[in-house]
């Protein structure tokens, strides 16, 4: 009777955990752990904590404490998580990384997946497989409903997720600003009076950004172009065709990529050059 008792017990636990969880570009977390950060306001990451400020006057806004939920992934024969993406060291910390790449089609069945195409920078290599400390600065289009909002159209935010494994993102787009298509242009630079990182998601075709302001106080050496996936159960869960990602531009370094893949319906990454790499589905 107190195994049932004790099973029963455990199996309530679980659901209610699984039931906190929401999707961002770095899994599923807790919400707890995710925060929606106003232009008008940056997070600066102490390591071992985080505050969140007021971007004119410098004062705290909210305290971040690490986050204690671990991310969890789901056991599935498709991929999950980071599906197809390259990545470059710098031999020191980029201070810039630009690059543009164009929405794909809608996919062909419009269920509950959820992909993010992006470029981002990291601290170390770990996240590649949503693993270890580390942070991530990423702007991101993404299909899907994340803790950003979205639905069942392309949408662009920018995330930053922070050595303690909290997310933060700007303002989403609205519903349809976003069109396939359209050109996205995705800059990530480091402000050196402020040592604060502007990260922007623009839609060049529409004229639509969203901008996420962030002090990591750590370097940056690692560049990455990515595809990551969740709840893709059928190989029509994606678009057809390819992403191109063109102007791929740093500050002071010119990278040579390396690629990694799991595939489950042909998801592959290509180099074409230091400046241009392509996502197909």
């Amino acid at each position: 009777m107190k195994l049932c008792l004790f099973v029963l017990a455990t199996a309530v636990l679980f659901s209610l955990v699984v039931a906190d969880l929401t999707l961002t570009p770095f899994g599923y977390i807790s919400k707890k752990c995710v925060f929606y950060v106003p232009e008008e306001q940056f997070v600066e990451d102490l390591q071992s904590l985080s505050v969140i400020k007021n971007l004119a006057t410098d004062e705290v806004v909210k305290v971040v404490k690490p986050c204690s939920t671990p991310i969890q992934k789901r056991t599935t024969e498709f991929p999950e998580g980071w599906s197809a993406y390259v990545y470059a060291q710098a031999t020191a910390s980029i201070k810039q990384y630009n690059g543009s790449w164009i929405v794909p089609a809608a996919p062909g069945d419009q269920e509950s997946q959820v992909l993010f195409l992006f470029t981002g920078l990291q601290n170390s290599y770990d996240l590649a497989d949503v693993a270890g400390v580390t942070n991530i600065i990423q702007p991101v289009l993404q299909w899907g409903q994340s803790e950003a909002g979205g639905g069942e159209y392309w949408a662009l935010a920018s995330w930053y997720v922070d050595s303690n494994d909290n997310a933060y993102y700007s303002k989403l787009t609205a519903a349809n600003a976003v069109k396939p298509g359209d050109r996205i242009q995705g800059n990530m630079y480091y402000t050196l009076a402020s040592k604060v990182w502007i990260i922007e998601s623009i839609d060049e075709t529409t004229h639509t950004p969203t901008t996420l302001k962030i002090a990591t106080n750590t370097t940056e050496p690692y560049a990455f172009v990515t595809l990551e996936v969740y709840n893709v159960d059928s190989c029509q869960d994606y678009p057809t065709g390819t992403v191109p990602f063109t102007h791929l531009a740093f500050d002071h370094f010119t990278p040579s990529w390396s690629t990694e893949a799991t595939p489950g319906c042909g998801e592959k990454v290509s180099v074409g050059s230091a400046t241009a790499v392509t996502i197909t589905f």
